[in-house]
């Protein structure tokens, strides 16, 4: 989510979290325009908001136009690679992502 919003260049970003847990059980991971997580402070004033609901509710229709990446994921995993640099030796690494957004990744 980092990755992405800072790539696209979006306001910000959010993503449930915990979603094998029931949905009361979830989360919300809220990230700034610049592709960070809020700090706390800045959690607390987004958690005033809403709990003041101190914004306007749009319908679905109106909320504005959805942002597709196709190549997201490739740009995220080249961005990697390209840190990683070239290694020594090759390595074997066993991942376990439990069924998690990033699974795909891994293959």
């Amino acid at each position: 989510m980092a990755f992405g919003v800072q790539t696209l260049g979006a306001n910000a970003g959010m993503m449930i979290t915990a979603s094998h847990n029931p949905p009361e059980d979830n989360g919300v991971k809220c990230y700034s325009h610049e592709g960070r997580e809020y700090v706390p402070d800045e959690e607390q004033i987004l958690e005033q908001l809403i709990s003041q609901r101190a914004f306007t509710d749009v319908p679905w229709d109106q909320m504005g136009t959805p942002i597709t990446a196709p190549d997201l994921i490739e740009m995220y995993s080249q961005r990697v690679l390209d840190r990683l640099g070239s290694l020594r030796r090759k390595l074997k690494v066993v991942v376990d992502c439990a069924n998690g957004t990033t699974y795909n990744l891994t293959l």
